[in-house]
């Protein structure tokens, strides 16, 4: 098991080769972030929890949710560590998008 505190929050590019490493040291990784980096980290879950401090009554609560396997794959799906060809096809998208408009404007005229 390893434990990371914060692990990555100022950068985002090294996670996945280093989550890989991790796991193919055959290691139980527990990661500690603050919850807007949850989204970036959701390929690599397989459960996260919430932690919930009431500040009046001053107990705390933890929520546990499992990440299933077809969330993990949507999450690598919008990485391109994972699906190199994202960025080349999103502009292409872009491109196409720009052609049609620039064809409509002129049509207008």
């Amino acid at each position: 098991m390893i434990l990371l505190n914060e692990a990555f929050n100022k950068m985002a590019s090294p996670i996945t080769a280093t989550m890989r490493y991790l796991e193919d040291l055959g290691l139980q990784v527990v990661l500690i972030s603050p919850g807007e980096n949850l989204v970036t980290r959701m390929a690599y879950l397989y459960r996260h929890h919430d932690i919930i401090r009431d500040p009046i009554g001053n107990a705390v609560c933890l929520e546990g949710h499992s990440v299933s396997e077809k969330a993990r794959v949507a999450y690598c799906e919008d990485l391109t560590k994972f699906n190199p060809d994202l960025i080349d096809t999103e502009l292409r998208v872009i491109e196409s998008i720009k052609a049609v408009a620039s064809e409509l404007s002129v049509a207008d005229d």
